[in-house]
């Protein structure tokens, strides 16, 4: 009987020894970095350097709706990630909402750099856990990327305007109308 106990909690003690090493390995490899309304919150090993060049908030607020060739040229939302670990790193580029008074389909996007996205609605990146992952990918050992990102509303959308140099355009100036959100990039081992 002692016999049978002692193997009992050698097994206790093993899967306990093995649990602990795979949380504590988790909680290394796992992490998170983001800008958030102007400060960066960094939750990450030393090795994954990650670079937000814009410190305002990603915002359409008192915007019109325009082209998809006017959109390309306002201001952009730049960012940066040197992957310095031993080992090449899965991330994830996402926007989250705290503010949208806008309808699917009503924004768009475009991200140029090193991961480029073709300019599309906002609502074909949305994944219920995370936001709009606009960018789901892999970054080489040693390898730095950048991103450009842009946003703006879509023209058709809400009627008509005039823009400053006098265009007429489809849409009509949306006061009433904002979208808030944080740029997050997420990088873990596990995804």
């Amino acid at each position: 009987m002692k016999k049978r106990y002692r193997y009992s909690l050698i097994i206790v003690i093993i899967l306990l020894v093995l649990t602990t090493s795979i949380g504590s390995t988790y909680s290394l490899w796992s992490f998170r970095y983001e800008q958030d309304w102007g400060s960066n919150i960094v939750a990450a090993p030393s090795c994954f350097e990650i670079t937000i060049d814009s410190y305002e908030d990603l915002s359409l607020y008192n915007t019109y709706p325009m082209s998809d060739a006017e959109g390309i040229l306002t201001q952009p939302y730049l960012a940066s990630v040197t992957n310095n670990c031993s080992v090449d790193m899965p991330f994830k580029m996402v926007i989250e909402e705290s503010t949208n008074d806008f309808s699917d389909g009503d924004i768009r996007v475009n991200l140029a750099g090193d991961y480029t996205v073709a300019t599309s609605d906002l609502s074909d990146y949305y994944d219920s856990e995370l936001g709009y992952v606009i960018v789901s990918d892999t970054i080489d050992y040693g390898e730095t990327a950048t991103f450009t990102l842009r946003m703006w509303v879509k023209n058709g959308t809400y009627g008509s305007s005039t823009t400053s140099d006098g265009t007429v355009i489809t849409g009509t100036n949306i006061t009433d109308k904002s979208f808030n959100g944080t740029v997050k990039f997420i990088a873990a081992s596990n995804f």
